[in-house]
């Protein structure tokens, strides 16, 4: 082959090679372009789901203000979601989400829709666009709280104690109560001297009608006593055998607490502060603290729905979401009795069977004995009838009993029950 006729062939060659060239590079580009649109795609629709999940998250912990309406909570989760949004690719459309607010399971939904423009599919598939749709659920775990306060307003809480127990308490309804946590947190406050005064409930509880008035002294003021037989360390529903017993101390003068009557479970703030700043001691009161712990219970205690008032009615034991407290104050012993000729016991003796059965029940305890002595020796059988170790053996765990010495002590211990029982109401 002459070196003229070899030209020739390459030229006559190289044209049908250009043209194979072309014909393979044009579906190459298309695949090539198909896959970063699909790329842009998936990249896309990541930033919708990261964004619904960002948003329905948001709305959720708007749960924990109990003021936030629906049409709040889904403002808040429409711009936790563009808020997201704004990594995403900047030729991207996207529409308002479609947020749904179940106020009743306490869960946010939030579904997104974007679209994106081709960049090399419209050659392919005619489509000038595609969408991209995700959508997220997000449930706020809302602990509701149901916490009793046993207040000690016996005589010898008289005077400068007392005042300090009302603004320890008054501090721990403000800082617990209030319009943000709405019906999650609900206090009640259970006074008591020598016995407790149930006022009408107290009626209810021995199965009367709520304006019996036996005593003479003003259906406000119902002097109950302690359960005894098959009842005695329960919590058992008050009906027929059942019933609770009013109640006449062995001295027969010692009475009830006037003007500390039982306050069921409120998330009523003002209501609860004015009981506690109407707490008086206008005479003489005993240490009958078995008895308040017993009704610090019922006060708490599903069994006892049919009692108190629509409002108070505690929640189910198997309720995962509540959370229920008693907290038991006493400024000293335990020490009344009952039945002078056939006595059951002293109150000292009977609290601790109480706090275990509640403990079994699956009450958080706590205990503040202000200004209570330790004992020298704890290992002493005399140990076993004396405050600290009622308040130690109430407390479910160690670091549940306090001990404050001073009235300033006292208020900085219910600040810091404040603080520990608000870190379980919202933990999701």
């Amino acid at each position: 082959m002459t070196l003229s006729q070899f030209w020739t062939r390459l030229r006559h060659d190289g044209g049908q090679f250009s043209v194979l060239l072309g014909l393979t590079i044009l579906p190459l580009l298309a695949v090539v372009g198909f896959a970063i649109d699909v790329s842009r795609q998936v990249n896309l629709g990541r930033h919708v789901l990261i964004s619904a999940d960002f948003a329905s998250l948001a709305g959720s912990r708007a749960f924990d203000d109990a003021r936030n309406s629906d049409e709040e909570i889904s403002a808040i989760a429409a711009s936790a979601y563009f808020a997201q949004l704004n990594t995403a690719f900047n030729d991207a459309s996207c529409d308002a989400p479609t947020v749904t607010v179940n106020r009743a399971e306490y869960e946010v939904s939030v579904s997104g829709i974007c679209q994106i423009p081709t960049l090399f599919g419209a050659r392919v598939s005619s489509l000038d666009a595609v969408s991209v749709q995700r959508r997220a659920l997000a449930k706020a775990e809302m602990t509701s709280l149901e916490v009793a306060l046993m207040l000690d307003v016996s005589s010898s809480m008289n005077g400068a104690r007392l005042e300090s127990l009302k603004t320890a308490t008054t501090n721990f309804v403000e800082s617990m109560v209030h319009n943000s946590a709405g019906q999650r947190v609900k206090v009640s406050l259970i006074p008591y001297g020598t016995v407790v005064n149930a006022g009408v409930y107290g009626n209810r509880a021995m199965g009367r009608f709520d304006l019996d008035d036996r005593q003479g002294d003003g259906v406000d003021k119902v002097c109950v006593r302690e359960r005894v037989g098959m009842d005695q360390y329960t919590d058992a529903t008050p009906d027929v055998g059942s019933w609770v017993e009013e109640m006449i101390p062995w001295n027969h003068q010692i009475t009830c607490p006037a003007s500390g009557v039982v306050h069921p479970l409120s998330s009523n703030r003002s209501e609860l502060i004015n009981a506690i700043e109407n707490l008086d001691i206008t005479e003489e009161q005993w240490t009958g603290g078995h008895i308040a712990i017993a009704w610090s219970w019922y006060t708490l205690s599903p069994n006892w729905q049919s009692i108190w008032r629509a409002t108070a009615s505690p929640a189910d034991y198997d309720d995962a979401d509540t959370r229920k407290v008693v907290v038991i104050m006493t400024d000293g012993e335990f020490n009344e009795q009952y039945e002078e000729h056939m006595p059951i016991g002293f109150s000292i003796g009977e609290a601790p069977h109480i706090c275990r059965a509640m403990q079994e029940a699956g009450i958080d305890m706590y205990s503040v004995g202000f200004d209570i002595e330790e004992p020298e020796f704890m290992d002493h059988p005399q140990y076993f009838r004396t405050s600290h170790y009622v308040m130690s053996e109430c407390a479910s765990h160690k670091e549940n009993a306090y001990f404050p010495k001073t009235g300033e002590d006292l208020i900085g211990v219910f600040d810091e029950l404040s603080i520990r029982l608000k870190g379980t109401r919202l933990s999701g």
